[in-house]
């Protein structure tokens, strides 16, 4: 993920951010505009194209195999809650931006928060925002969805929100092409250790990291963080975030559910995530 610090011996002056730069504000903009523009009816086909050719193993055991009518039917159902899910990240964003603008949380963890929308912003991501149905946009909701659990804090304390997002990080993890899955985790993984290990750094030095990255939100920063966990200011690490592989199986009528191992997995029942 983006987020990091800039290697600099010089020391910033801790001044207010202030307005949010005009080039990531548009980016936002334009990248919100998108997200709003899905509609679920219209998208549905192109993604479940996109997810059938992206995840064919996930739907392989189904009667047909992948390429089955069985499994085309399947993925449009998946698809449709996929999309309407995504129309949620609007509202997302624009709290994850208002939060960024906080000057009283830590430098660090705004610098989290500003990696999270450079990654979202970014169309040449793990995965590229153009693909078909809104395809492109699941990872980012993934980084997203890992921020509101990992810091729960700043979005909602409450626990059945949570345990929802959970869910829907699942399901999400469905379209994830397996040969991306390492990165994505690491991103998501790397962004909490960092909030964890750069609070003994200067603050003036994160500040201007921050301001160097919301300034050029498509810059790849260099990072310098450990791999050790520590807990502070209420993030959490995200050594519970993975992405299984995920294997579609029937559960009568038009309700499907996510196999993620022998024990456990997301169901989508009417329009509903349970957890089976």
């Amino acid at each position: 993920m983006h987020p990091g610090v800039i290697a600099r011996d010089d020391e910033a002056d801790l001044a207010m951010l202030g307005p949010m730069p005009a080039m990531l504000s548009g980016m936002i903009d334009q990248t919100t505009a998108e997200l709003l523009a899905l509609e679920v009816e219209r998208e549905a086909e192109p993604f479940a194209h996109t997810l059938l050719e992206r995840r064919a193993e996930a739907f392989a055991e189904l009667p047909g195999g992948a390429a089955g009518d069985v499994a085309r039917g399947a993925a449009r159902r998946l698809a449709r809650k996929q999309i309407s899910l995504l129309r949620e990240l609007p509202e997302m964003i624009a709290t994850l931006a208002a939060s960024l603008e906080d000057a009283t949380h830590p430098p660090a963890l705004r610098l989290m928060q500003a990696g999270a929308l450079a990654y979202l912003v970014d169309p040449r991501d793990l995965l590229p925002d153009d693909l078909p149905g809104g395809y492109g946009f699941v990872d980012d909701a993934i980084v997203l969805r890992a921020m509101v659990v990992s810091v729960p804090q700043l979005y909602t304390p409450d626990p059945a929100r949570m345990m929802r997002e959970r869910r829907v990080l699942d399901f999400h993890g469905l379209c994830i092409p397996r040969e991306l899955v390492p990165a994505l985790v690491r991103s998501v993984r790397g962004s909490t250790t960092m909030v964890q290990t750069l609070g003994a750094l200067p603050p003036a030095l994160l500040e201007a990291s921050l301001r160097e990255l919301l300034d050029d939100p498509l810059r790849r920063i260099r990072t310098e963080t450990s791999e050790e966990e520590h807990g502070g200011w209420g993030v959490q690490p995200a050594t519970w975030f993975r992405i299984d592989d995920g294997v579609v199986e029937a559960l009568g009528g038009d309700d499907w559910l996510i196999r993620l191992d022998r024990e456990s997995g997301v169901a989508l029942v009417g329009d509903e995530l349970q957890r089976h």
